[in-house]
This record gives structure tokens, C-alpha cells and sequence, in this order.
């Protein structure tokens, strides 16, 4: 994991820089933390941050086209990414191996959606059991990508070329990782209606919405959290 974390940091740079190239915000994943990783913050010694052997990670990749089956991402650019995926991935022992065959999913509705909401129903439409759902689309809701822990990773074709990492970045999502960093970018209140004076010095506490970002798709309320801001002198980073 330690490993995983610190390439996870260093790619961020080179994954935002292609992001706000292409006008698309970089990341639709909020910071929301897994049960394990605060399991792990309290106490990292009780866990081994690096296996002996080589760990092999079930996936499947879609294509999304449109309903008459235009626009999807053509596989030789598909085959470069997955050539940067797999050396992004190397020095952390994780090898993904492909559970089934490419698919080719003809959705217009898919193929461009507003939302991670509709986003992650339709994977719920199209997954399979047992790996981590990768869908390569020409909209992922206005990011570069995101990942669903209830659904699977999008990535959006713009930002998938053999040089661009916003795949690996999704994907370390998936396996648990985070941004290396919980700050108050989006305001100190989790509906954006407290924004930060940057003038004053950072705040103490932020509160965020991760709602959508659950271990299952929840509807019919708001989950609200407030954690410590991590500060530079590296107080608060658990």
C-alpha cells in the first residue's frame, strides 16, 4: 500500500495537467475513505504494506459506443493505455488480467451521462461478479474519471491516451487509495454554501458529501462526514 501511495501522489500532477487541458474537471472521485483505510491509518504497523508475491487483480474493459455504435474508443489506443495501466501498476506488485474478453456496449445514454448517479446505474446494468468494472466512455459526468465502490470506474476517452494516467489513478481508487490530500478546495461546508476565505489560515474541519461515493447506492438520504483538515507540518493526516 505504501508503494501504491506514493506513485498514486506522483501521478496526480501529470493526470490534472491533462485534465485541465482538455477543459474537464480531473477527478469525479470525492475523498471519501474506506472502512480498512482508517483501519489502517490508526495503527499501520499491524499491517503489511507490501506483499512477497505478485497479486493478480480481476477486471473487464467496455468500449461504450453510441446506440448505433459510433464514437467508442478504437483498441489499438485502448491496447497503449493498457500498456501504461500495467507499468503504472508495476513496482506495487499488482498484475490486472482481463476476467472475460473486451465488450463493445452500443448505450448513448451511457456513452455521455451528466452524472455519476446514471453513470454508476448503468454499470450496474452492464458488470460483472467478481472483478473491477472499467467502462471507457466519451463523458464520465464532466471528470477525466471517477470510481464508484457500489459500481466500477469510468474513464473518459479524451483522458485515456498512451500517456495519460487518469486510468491507473481510477483504478487506485478502487484498490482503496486516496488523494493525498483533504483540504478545503470545495469550501468548509459540504454543499459549497460556507466557501473558505483564503485569506484567513486553514480552516480546522471541513464537512463533505460522499453519498454517492458509499460501499452501496443510497437514495433516500444525504451521508454527511467531518474530518480534520490535513495541514502541512503533517498534523491531522490520520
Amino acid at each position: 500500500m505504501k508503494y501504491l501511495a506514493l506513485f498514486f501522489f506522483f501521478i496526480g500532477f501529470s493526470f490534472g495537467l491533462v485534465a485541465q487541458h482538455e477543459n474537464i474537471n480531473p477527478c469525479g472521485t470525492p475523498p471519501f475513505k474506506s472502512d480498512w483505510l482508517k483501519k489502517y491509518q490508526l495503527n499501520p504497523k499491524a499491517f503489511n504494506t507490501k506483499s512477497a508475491e505478485i497479486i493478480h487483480v480481476p477486471f473487464t474493459v467496455s468500449l461504450v459506443g453510441q446506440n448505433d455504435g459510433e464514437g467508442r474508443m478504437n483498441e489499438s489506443k485502448l491496447l497503449d493505455n493498457l500498456c501504461t495501466l500495467k507499468s503504472d501498476f508495476e513496482q506495487s506488485d499488482i498484475r490486472f488480467y482481463l476476467k472475460e474478453p473486451i465488450r463493445e456496449i452500443d448505450d448513448s445514454d451511457f456513452y455521455v451521462h451528466e452524472d455519476v448517479i446514471s453513470g454508476g446505474l448503468k454499470m450496474h446494468q452492464y458488470n460483472v461478479d467478481g472483478a473491477i468494472n472499467c467502462y471507457l466512455v466519451d463523458d464520465a459526468a464532466g471528470n477525466c474519471g471517477y470510481n464508484l465502490p457500489w459500481a466500477g470506474v469510468a474513464v473518459q476517452e479524451a483522458c485515456a491516451g498512451p500517456t495519460d494516467h487518469t486510468w491507473a489513478h481510477e483504478m487506485g481508487h478502487a484498490l482503496s487509495v486516496q488523494h493525498p490530500f483533504l483540504g478545503w478546495e470545495g469550501g468548509v461546508g459540504h454543499d459549497g454554501s460556507n466557501p473558505h476565505d483564503f485569506s484567513d489560515p486553514a480552516p480546522e474541519f471541513v464537512t463533505y458529501n460522499y453519498t454517492s461515493f458509499k460501499d452501496s447506492l443510497i437514495l433516500d438520504t444525504i451521508i454527511v462526514d467531518t474530518v480534520m483538515v490535513e495541514k502541512l507540518d503533517g498534523s491531522n493526516c490520520n
